[in-house]
């Protein structure tokens, strides 16, 4: 009997849901938060996890991540169950790793037929291939875990704060993967001053762009405090796309996936306040690394860079997000205190 695994923080929702799966012949767990989601599908190893998107403590975001990293749970099926049904919060769930994406009020036929697809799709991968060949396909689940994989033990580079990786037009001769520290990137306009274009934190995979198309880095990459990379070189990162399709499609979910923050970024500069700019970049680098503080160490001019404004105007949105206790300042460092108040702040920001 298969098991299901319910996270949600809505009590109708768990039991009636529960019901349904019981009388279709599941096996079901019910967790009423993020964090015992994740500590109950790490203990049971569920068949298959349904998980609300928008909870208060852990969202289904997180709770994505946390069991991507997982290598026991990360080949569970993860269905998110949302009533967001903007485009851009289907999007993420998807490119995050979800499985799929069902909004509430959920049919239950339409409930049953997502679990019997995913479930039947693992059960023949299962029956058609040796065991080692299920666990790279699992190990691969999301691009997370791939890259991971991919560039774990290979050459890596050791930079010191304020290095420079590459320069804006250089010959693109490498991919790299952050191992620890931050890289910014930057552009020079015609008059000398450089503009932060994205700041890259652990996971995060650049100077790819460039190597699919044999051409030039159009950014400078400078270390922003001692950093870690894993370096590959472009024959090796092409010849390997050409060998794994697997690894092609992440590398063009990744691409999707820096298109839609471009996207969405443009839509800020053009619709958004200072404010809520300020509010969803501060969210976008808290869901990139959750688990740790990774808007720490990054300058006022960087962020105001990214923003798109003034430093002074960035500080004033800051100290306004300190005053209702979204977050917490020193001279170097912002720490998020509170998600919820701080995503109200935040009107393109969806969860």
């Amino acid at each position: 009997m298969d098991k299901i695994l319910i996270i949600d923080d809505d009590n109708g929702f768990r039991q009636i849901t529960a019901e349904v799966l019981k009388v279709a012949g599941y096996k079901v767990e019910l967790a009423q938060d993020g964090k015992t989601g994740v500590i109950i599908a790490q203990a049971t190893l569920p068949d298959l996890i349904l998980c609300d998107l928008k909870m208060s403590d852990l969202d289904g975001y997180g709770v994505l991540k946390i069991l991507s990293k997982d290598k026991e749970t990360a080949p569970i099926p993860f269905i998110f169950i949302s009533s967001q049904k903007d485009s851009a919060s289907i999007r993420k769930g998807l490119f995050l790793g979800g499985d799929d994406y069902l909004i509430k009020p959920i049919q239950s036929s339409e409930l049953i037929e997502s679990i019997e697809k995913r479930l039947e799709r693992i059960n023949l991968w299962k029956s058609n291939a040796n065991e080692n060949a299920v666990n790279k396909l699992f190990k691969y689940k999301n691009i997370d875990s791939f890259l991971s994989a991919f560039f774990a033990e290979r050459k890596l580079k050791a930079l010191k704060k304020k290095d420079k990786l590459y320069y804006e037009n250089d010959f693109a001769n490498h991919t790299y993967y952050i191992v620890s520290g931050k890289i910014k990137t930057v552009k020079t306009d015609s008059y000398g001053k450089e503009y932060v274009t994205d700041i890259l934190l652990p996971g995060d995979l650049l100077g790819f762009l460039p190597i699919k198309e044999n051409g030039e880095y159009r950014d400078t990459a400078i270390a922003m405090e001692a950093t870690i990379l894993s370096v590959v070189s472009k024959h090796e990162f092409m010849d390997f796309l050409k060998r794994e399709p697997s690894f092609s499609y992440a590398i063009i979910e990744l691409m999707a996936e820096n298109l839609a923050e471009k996207e969405n970024r443009m839509l800020q500069l053009a619709y958004a306040t200072v404010k809520e700019r300020v509010a969803e970049t501060l969210l976008h680098f808290h869901d990139k690394n959750f688990d740790t503080n990774p808007i720490a160490g990054i300058s006022r001019d960087d962020l105001a860079s990214i923003v798109g404004t003034t430093k002074e105007s960035l500080v004033r949105a800051l100290s306004d997000f300190k005053k209702d206790g979204s977050i917490k300042t020193s001279t170097k460092n912002i720490a998020i205190n509170d998600l919820k108040t701080l995503r109200r702040n935040s009107s393109f920001y969806s969860s």
